[in-house]
């Protein structure tokens, strides 16, 4: 197989693979697009290819190359006819002809369920055509994530360390099949720095590190879904900063970073991004929801009481 080909199958979960049996591999996930659905993000591009019929089209027989992508010479007798319907799916004008196996496909602005378009291939000269065959869409809108409500209610200033607080984060994709393709990318940073009893910063102690790393996907397949919702949990322990001597109030700021979110299906989506990129990185992505969100908890150590004096008589 030719390098740019297998690039191809890898970055495009509905690429190089027939209608007629083959599957396709993309981040951990296997689908066979002839008659079940495929999941694809709002606006998005994506190339599809019909097998030909190796009768009419001797090249086509064995495994697929790069050539039974873009040179016609082995398919000049043979036309495919795409019908979209009312699905709102439509040619890439600049990319695509018409009567070809091989199509760029523009997906609707808005998220939309029950999307089906047919193709079949056709013989001119004779008038002969093969039957429709059927791929089915759902359009999911662009992923965003946010800092879980009771995680921004319970912040705040503390008396005493908190042995276990939940960090929480809502992940949202409308149409989302979360339990087959619920993984994410995103970035959330940790802060701890010691403070005063003003909740000033001090010069004892500052450390920000990463607490969720975007290069690592965060797997919700197994989460709880509810209306395209799921949510992602970690539990910190909010110890006081110990110089060695001395506890010291200690503040955490958690904070979802602005390079955004990406998702299984939106990674996918945009195949044109990645295409030619044997290592795609997450720059290399669209992200989205790119607005940071921070939540902060401040631990304080509960004061000592001094003796009381008083002056001598």
């Amino acid at each position: 197989m030719k390098r740019s080909t297998l690039l191809k199958a890898v970055f495009s979960l509905a690429m190089v693979f027939a209608f007629t049996g083959m599957f396709a591999q993309y981040g951990g996930m296997t689908l066979k697009i002839d008659g079940v659905t495929d999941y694809v993000t709002v606006s998005s591009s994506l190339p599809y290819v019909v097998e030909a019929d190796p009768i009419f089209s001797p090249g086509w027989a064995g495994s697929f190359s790069e050539d039974q992508a873009y040179d016609k010479q082995a398919l000049t007798t043979q036309e495919w006819t795409w019908n979209f319907g009312a699905s709102g799916i439509a040619f890439n004008a600049a990319s695509t002809v018409a009567t070809s196996n091989y199509v760029l496909l523009d997906m609707p602005a808005a998220p939309a369920t029950g999307l089906s378009i047919t193709v079949k291939e056709s013989n001119p000269l004779s008038g002969c055509a093969g039957s429709d065959k059927t791929i089915n869409f759902v359009v999911c809108g662009t992923p965003e994530v946010a800092i879980n409500a009771t995680t921004a209610t319970a912040a705040g200033n503390k008396c005493g360390a908190i042995a276990a607080q939940d960090i929480s984060f809502d992940v949202t994709e409308t149409n989302v099949l979360g339990a087959s393709y619920g993984k994410y990318y995103f970035e959330v940073t940790k802060k701890v720095e010691t403070v005063d009893g003003g909740g000033n910063a001090t010069a004892v102690y500052t450390n920000t590190s990463t607490l969720i790393a975007n290069t690592t996907a965060v797997d919700l397949t197994g989460a709880t879904w509810s209306s395209s919702k799921a949510t992602h949990t970690v539990s910190e322990a909010l110890a006081f900063h110990n110089d060695g001597t001395d506890d010291h109030p200690t503040r955490y700021t958690y904070t979802l970073t602005a390079t955004g979110i990406q998702s299984q299906i939106s990674r996918k989506s945009d195949y044109n991004a990645v295409f030619g990129n044997a290592a795609p990185a997450f720059a290399d992505y669209t992200a989205y929801d790119k607005t940071a969100e921070s939540v902060v908890f401040t631990v304080f150590p509960t004061p000592v009481t001094g003796p009381i004096y008083t002056a001598p008589l």
